[in-house]
């Protein structure tokens, strides 16, 4: 089993007009939840939106559920824009894969449980704190300010590491002292 920190950032929020500008992901130590080795950041603007959509799925593998386990917050967001663009740019049919076959941890629904159920407000800024809000990504793509999206990734990608393995540590408590 291989666990994956995976995020996407793109210039809005409707794939069959919005494009993906990065795809990230790091694997994680399945027992621990560190990260394992280094952050990995395909971007479109290196390269093409096709050409980083082609070397995410290749690393996804599709054949195997249990070769890429994606770990992340609202990865319903992440897997909607995989199954858009890979259908219309690589003519590959992954809902099934993405939406029933694969495992996944999305802690969203953790966090929302955390806020007492409160939907509103349940964002992985709220969460984890982070230095700036999503809603700039667009904006730094537009003025091809790429060195700012990729900070923003990476304190992004540390903040959520820092989020999960407070779960990871915290969690299993919870389920001992249902237990008694």
């Amino acid at each position: 089993m291989a666990e994956y920190y995976l995020d996407i950032e793109t210039t809005g929020f409707d794939p069959n007009i919005e494009k993906i500008i990065s795809i990230q992901f790091q694997q994680i130590n399945s027992k621990t939840g560190k990260t394992l080795g280094d952050l990995t950041i395909l971007k479109e603007w290196e390269s093409t939106e096709k050409e980083i959509l082609t070397k995410f799925i290749d690393k996804l593998n599709p054949k195997s559920n249990f070769s890429f386990i994606p770990i992340g917050f609202n990865l319903s967001f992440e897997f909607k824009f995989l199954k858009v663009k890979s259908q219309k740019l690589l003519k590959i049919d992954l809902e099934n894969f993405l939406y029933h076959d694969m495992p996944k941890i999305d802690i969203k629904d953790t966090y929302i449980m955390m806020r007492e159920n409160m939907f509103k407000g349940s964002s992985l800024d709220s969460f984890v704190g982070k230095k700036w809000s999503n809603s700039m990504v667009p904006k730094w793509y537009r003025e091809e300010n790429y060195k700012q999206i990729e900070m923003y990734i990476e304190d992004e990608t540390n903040r959520f590491m820092d989020g999960y393995q407070f779960l990871r540590k915290h969690l299993p408590t919870l389920l001992t002292k249902y237990k008694e």
